[in-house]
């Protein structure tokens, strides 16, 4: 709709971004955690302390209260005992990998040689990247986003 990528070009790249994730998450023992009822600043220093064994990290800020971290199994497992005992609620996704983290890097890779070779487009209308939450219409800043987003967390609620 915003005129950057023809629905091919589209398919071609989620294809490859689908598959180089799958392939980086068979390989790793990493999952994903909605903690509800928590700020920002308490799972900071939460997921600070859970770093010392194992990747812990913000993937989706959703909504005030819900956040979504991921990582390797054992941080996120440490993570979810140390919100319950705050009295606070951690829910294990039913997820096939830990998306939108450090994690992904390989994939990261995989993707931008992929979409390097797309021409990206001007946009016709204004789009806001949930990578960055910023407005994004250069054909550059597009496939940065396209291309961080992998690693990077989804800002919905900022988006919004």
């Amino acid at each position: 709709a915003a005129g950057a990528l023809s629905l091919d070009e589209v398919t071609k790249i989620l294809k490859v971004r689908a598959n180089a994730m799958h392939a980086v998450a068979s390989r790793c023992d990493g999952s994903m955690a909605a903690c509800l009822g928590v700020t920002m600043e308490e799972l900071n220093s939460i997921l600070y302390y859970c770093s010392t064994i194992g990747i812990c990290e913000i993937a989706n800020d959703n909504i005030l209260g819900q956040i979504v971290i991921s990582g390797h199994t054992t941080a996120i497992n440490l993570a979810m005992n140390m919100l319950r005992v705050k009295g606070k609620k951690a829910i294990k996704l039913n997820v096939s990998g830990p998306f939108h983290c450090s994690l992904m890097a390989e994939a990261t890779s995989i993707f931008r040689q992929a979409i390097d070779k797309v021409n990206i487009k001007p946009t016709k209308m204004i789009i806001v990247a949930n990578y960055s939450a910023n407005i994004v219409t250069t054909p550059i800043d597009i496939k940065n986003c396209l291309i961080r987003q992998i690693e990077g967390k989804v800002r919905w609620r900022e988006t919004l």
